[in-house]
This record gives structure tokens, sequence and C-alpha cells, in this order.
């Protein structure tokens, strides 16, 4: 993940920008890792967009893609309105 800086009525903003070629490879939920490091990736993307200003749109789709991630790998959802 790396961070993307643009102008927003006259504003700086914040963004995060994705590389293509990111494969967003994290430890499967079943793996016989411990716990702390199955949640790490996760909690550190998360902790990112609460901690920096970026714009309310990219913490939305952020917010989306850890989602569908941890999903991908088996992690346990309960409801969200950020699921699809």
């Amino acid at each position: 993940m790396d961070f993307s800086t643009s102008r927003l009525n006259g504003n700086p903003s914040l963004g995060i920008y994705r590389k293509p070629t990111q494969t967003d490879t994290t430890i499967h939920f079943i793996s016989s890792h411990p716990m702390k490091h199955k949640l790490a990736t996760n909690l550190f993307h998360i902790n990112t967009i609460i901690a920096l200003t970026i714009i309310e749109q990219c913490k939305q789709q952020e917010l989306k893609i850890i989602l569908f991630l941890a999903k991908n790998k088996g992690f346990p959802l309960k409801d969200s309105q950020f699921q699809e």
C-alpha cells in the first residue's frame, strides 16, 4: 500500500494507492500461525485508514478491499455494511 496526494478544492488531500501488481498475499485464517500473525496485516491496514487524514471516499473503498481480502482468506466476518 502506498499513498497518493492530490488537491481537492484547492486543499491537499491524501489517498491510498495500490499498485496494479500488488498481490495482497496474507496468511489464511485456517493456517497454523499464531492468531496475532493472522490479524497483523488486516490490523495494519485498518489502523492506517483510521490514523491518516485521507478522504472519506478512499477510507470506504479501502475498507471494502480489506474486508474482501479477509473474506477470501477465510476470516469469519460478521454482518457488515461493507460486505457485498
